[in-house]
C-alpha cells in the first residue's frame, strides 16, 4: 500500500507538473443564461465583471451589459436610437461605452447615469479603455475626418497628438500609435508606431527588428508598464510583443500565422489574437512565463464546438473574455484558468 501511495504521490505531482506547464482553462458561454441571443464580451474587470453588448431581441437594438458571475444586467441601448455597447468595465461597475446615433459616442455608465465623454469638432469618438479611477482613453474623427486620440481623466476631455490610445492604466499612463511618415520618389508614405505615455512623458516603442517604416501597435499596458501590441518584422511578418524597460520583445507566432497582442495583466500574461496573412481570425493564444500557447489547446476538451475565437481582455486573475463561433453562431466567452494563477509580477 505503500508503494501504491507513493505512485499515486508521484503521478499527481507530474500532473501538477504539467498544468504548471500548461494551465487548463474551462470556458463558459456568456449567452446562456443572458437575455440576448449573442451576447459578446469585450471587457472584464480585475474581479470579474463582464461587459459587451447583446442584440435586444425584441427591437434589433444594441444594448450594452454587465455580466456578474452569470446574473445580468441589461443596461440598455443608454440613450442612443441605433444602441449600445460596453467595451471596458473596472469593479466599481463603471463600463467605457458606446452610443450609436447619430455617428458613435464616448459614454461612461455609472450607477445608471451616462456621462457622454465629449468630441472633437462635433465629431465621433469611441472610448476604448478604462481604470480603476473611471479614466478613460480613446479615439475621435475630428474635423479634417481624421483619427485623433483623446483622453478622459479626472472629468476632463483632452485631445491628443496621436492617433489613437487604446489602453490605461492606474496611474493613468496610457498606450495608442500615432503617425509616422516619410517621402520616398514623389510620395508620402505613412505607418503607426506604438507609444508609451508615462508621467507625462511619450515615448516610441521601436519595432520588431523591422526599422522606423515598420508599422507598430499598442493596445495594452499593465500597472508595470508593460505593453503588448503588434510589431510588422524586418521579413514583413506580424508578430505580436512584449515592452518591458525599454525592450521589445517578439512573442513569436504560431505558424504559419501572424500574432496581435490585445491585452497585458500585470502578472505579465499576453492575450491576443492569431490570424493569417490576409487578415483571418484563426484563434486567440496565451503568453504565460515565457511560452506562447494557442487557448484552444489549453480549452482542451472544454472548447468542443467553439472555433474561430477572438480575444478581447485578460485580467489579473488570468480570466480571458472575447467572442467565437459555437453551434453556427456568434457569442461571447469567459475563459478561466482551472486553478488560481500563483506567479509573480512580470511573470516570473
Amino acid at each position: 500500500m505503500r508503494v501504491a501511495g507513493r505512485s499515486v504521490a508521484l503521478s499527481l505531482a507530474l500532473t501538477f507538473s504539467a498544468w504548471s506547464l500548461a494551465q487548463p482553462y474551462t470556458i463558459r458561454d456568456i449567452t446562456i443564461g443572458s437575455p440576448f441571443p449573442d451576447a459578446l464580451a469585450y471587457g472584464v474587470s480585475p474581479s470579474g465583471l463582464v461587459t459587451g453588448v447583446g442584440t435586444d431581441i425584441l427591437t434589433g437594438e444594441l444594448h450594452a451589459f454587465i455580466d456578474n458571475n452569470g446574473v445580468f444586467q441589461d443596461l440598455g441601448d443608454l440613450g442612443y436610437p441605433y444602441g449600445a455597447d460596453g467595451l471596458r468595465i473596472n469593479d466599481n461597475g463603471q463600463v467605457s461605452a458606446t452610443g450609436y446615433g447619430p455617428g458613435y459616442n464616448a459614454l461612461r455608465y455609472w450607477n445608471g447615469t451616462v456621462k457622454k465623454l465629449g468630441s472633437i469638432d462635433g465629431g465621433s469618438s469611441e472610448g476604448l479603455g478604462i481604470n480603476s479611477s473611471g479614466d478613460i482613453v480613446g479615439r475621435a474623427i475630428n474635423g479634417d475626418m481624421g483619427s485623433q486620440g483623446f483622453t478622459y481623466i479626472g472629468g476632463h476631455f483632452s485631445a491628443l497628438a496621436v492617433t489613437i490610445a487604446r489602453g490605461i492604466n492606474d496611474s493613468d499612463d496610457y498606450v495608442g500609435s500615432l503617425d509616422y511618415s516619410w517621402i520616398q520618389n514623389g510620395y508620402v508614405h505613412v505607418v503607426e508606431h506604438g507609444f508609451l505615455c508615462a508621467g507625462g512623458t511619450t515615448v516610441d516603442l521601436g519595432s520588431i527588428g523591422g526599422g522606423v517604416r515598420s508599422n507598430t501597435e499598442a493596445f495594452g499596458v499593465n500597472g508595470f508598464r508593460q505593453v503588448t501590441g503588434y510589431s510588422t518584422t524586418a521579413t514583413g511578418a506580424i508578430h505580436a510583443f512584449l515592452y518591458d524597460s525599454g525592450v521589445m520583445t517578439d512573442l513569436g507566432t504560431i505558424p504559419p500565422y501572424d500574432t496581435y497582442g490585445v491585452s497585458i495583466n500585470d502578472q505579465g500574461q499576453v492575450l491576443g489574437n492569431i490570424e493569417t496573412y490576409v487578415g483571418g481570425q484563426v484563434g486567440v493564444f496565451l503568453y504565460s512565463n515565457g511560452r506562447l500557447k494557442n487557448l484552444s489547446d489549453l480549452l482542451g476538451w472544454a472548447g468542443s464546438g467553439w472555433s474561430q475565437l477572438t480575444a478581447c481582455q485578460i485580467n489579473n486573475k488570468g480570466w480571458i473574455v472575447g467572442y467565437g463561433t459555437i453551434h453556427g453562431a456568434t457569442h461571447g466567452f469567459l475563459a478561466k484558468p482551472v486553478f488560481p494563477i500563483s506567479i509573480g509580477p512580470h511573470g516570473q
